[in-house]
């Protein structure tokens, strides 16, 4: 019992540290990195008086009160991933067994397979599209159904941002968003997988996601934080800027 408690506190502080030694993290070291590099751009450009670290770094903000919720609910919903959430990804897999098998009874085997390039580009881009699709219409519920909302005012009552803010989520939202993922990557990766007449793994298609790369690269840390970062004025109406978030 006290093994296997020490194993789950063990395996959690390591998903705590994965987050900054991930790339697949949005909070992976050399995205942080990135940001900070923009975070430079937009100092100079802001006429500051004080030093850039202190600029980037203030007090006020990274050791506020709000802040330290922050910290403390990813310490928390890491140990919730690990002794409850991280058996959810058998059920991912299952699914796209599922979706593949039922494909391959309805309408036999794929004809024309797609290359292996073909169908993890096009997976790629689909799973960017869909996943963001279903990120918004999950977020919209969170606003407009009065039980969710009790769940996801949790993100919103942050009274400072700093890019640990991302992940200050009341528990019951990290099952949904949990789950939400899993719906989306089962579905995609058995079509996928059908198309591709199974030349292609399951758990392939969970390391690929080239546009996180480039969204995380491109300043997405600033997204949550207080340094002011707007876009030039028609890309603003494309994409939300850091600024936009912000508000």
């Amino acid at each position: 019992m006290i093994e296997g408690a020490w194993d789950t506190i063990s395996k959690s502080a390591s998903m705590v540290l994965e987050y900054v030694l991930s790339p697949e993290k949005r909070l992976f070291v050399g995205y942080l990195v990135s940001a900070a590099l923009i975070a430079r751009w937009v100092y100079r450009r802001s006429g500051q008086t004080n030093t850039f670290l202190s600029y980037l770094f203030p007090r006020r903000i990274w050791l506020s009160s709000s802040a330290r919720v922050d910290y403390q609910l990813v310490v928390l919903n890491s140990f919730i991933k690990v002794s409850l959430l991280s058996a959810f990804l058998v059920y991912g897999l299952h699914l796209a067994s599922w979706v593949d098998g039922s494909l391959t009874r309805y309408f036999g085997p794929s004809e024309r397979s797609l290359s292996l390039t073909t169908t993890l580009l096009t997976y790629t881009v689909l799973v960017t599209v869909i996943g963001d699709l279903s990120v918004y219409w999950v977020h919209r519920l969170m606003h407009r159904v009065p039980m969710l909302w009790a769940i996801h005012q949790v993100h919103h009552s942050a009274e400072t941002l700093t890019p640990v803010t991302q992940l200050r989520l009341h528990p019951l939202e990290l099952v949904i968003s949990t789950a939400r993922s899993l719906l989306v990557f089962g579905a995609l990766a058995g079509l996928f997988r059908y198309l591709s007449d199974h030349q292609i793994g399951l758990m392939t298609f969970l390391g690929v996601n080239l546009f996180s790369f480039f969204f995380f690269s491109l300043g997405a840390n600033l997204r949550h934080s207080h340094v002011r970062l707007r876009y030039w004025h028609p890309v603003e109406h494309l994409f939300i800027s850091p600024l936009q978030h912000q508000i």
